[in-house]
């Protein structure tokens, strides 16, 4: 018996996550890259959305980003095959007033000149049950990159695939906000990034699925 499967399910995530942080996170994608290769989800960008949430004092803004595309690959029984990747055009970020836009995608801030677009690679995924999963990747924004592990959640549609997941992140360590006329303004440093990403299964695929339901 592997030592992992002897393990309280949580205790195992819990190992394994630490592993890959540690040091195996570069084993673990060699190995997805070696797994054969899933058919891409198609994504369903009408129904799907990547927003920020952060707060200034009490008040707390929300911003969608406008425009994003991405490659999904999944299948829970065969995660070290399983690859995501999404880029993000910085500059479609939209709080809904054109103040506060033409402030969050300035040289302080967003820099969407220098940086047009963020990314969201995936090194490798790890089940925690009952249908949810860490994702273990790389996120790029404004020139910088960071290791991030992203929980999502994941459901099986007649038609293709449902992921929600919650993304907290620090801004300052992606030199977001860093200029001298930030603090004033009382940003806090935490950000949230919340997605919601809506795949259809290929064609063929998502025939046979309709049947077998």
């Amino acid at each position: 018996m592997h030592l992992l499967s002897a393990l309280p399910r949580h205790l195992a995530r819990f190992l394994l996550i630490s592993s890959l942080l540690a040091g195996g996170w570069a084993h673990a994608t060699s190995g997805a890259q070696a797994a054969p290769g899933l058919d891409t989800e198609a994504l369903d960008l009408a129904k799907s959305s990547i927003r920020a949430t952060f707060s200034r004092g009490k008040p707390r803004f929300t911003g969608v980003f406008r425009h994003f595309s991405g490659d999904v690959r999944f299948d829970p029984s065969r995660l070290g095959a399983a690859h995501a990747t999404f880029t993000i055009e910085v500059a479609s970020f939209d709080l809904g007033q054109t103040a506060l836009n033409q402030a969050a995608r300035s040289r302080d801030w967003l820099n969407v000149e220098q940086f047009p677009d963020a990314t969201f690679v995936s090194d490798a995924i790890v089940s925690a049950g009952g249908g949810k999963y860490s994702v273990l990747g790389k996120l790029t924004l404004r020139g910088k990159t960071r290791n991030v592990v992203l929980p999502i959640s994941y459901t099986q549609t007649a038609t293709g695939s449902l992921f929600d997941g919650v993304l907290p992140i620090r801004r300052l360590q992606f030199g977001v906000g860093q200029g001298a006329d930030t603090e004033p303004l009382g940003i806090a440093d935490g950000v949230t990034i919340r997605f919601h990403i809506v795949t259809r299964l290929p064609a063929g695929d998502a025939d046979h699925e309709s049947e077998t339901h």
